[in-house]
């Protein structure tokens, strides 16, 4: 999946837009994820508490 970050979602912390998106995975889960570089913002790979800004891209 890939997600264009819009106005509403600026600011906010990557690990809790992830979890809105992904109820059902843990939030260690998430964690895991990030560190891998699985989950990644404008092709690149960020901390958790990453705040997003707008237009950028998470896959």
């Amino acid at each position: 999946m890939q997600w264009k970050i819009p106005p509403d979602d600026h600011d906010v912390r990557l690990d809790r837009f992830i979890r809105r998106k992904y109820q059902e995975i843990p939030l260690t889960g998430i964690f895991r994820l990030l560190r891998k570089g699985v989950i990644r913002v404008n092709g690149k790979k960020k901390k958790p508490a990453y705040r997003l800004q707008e237009n950028d891209v998470v896959r």
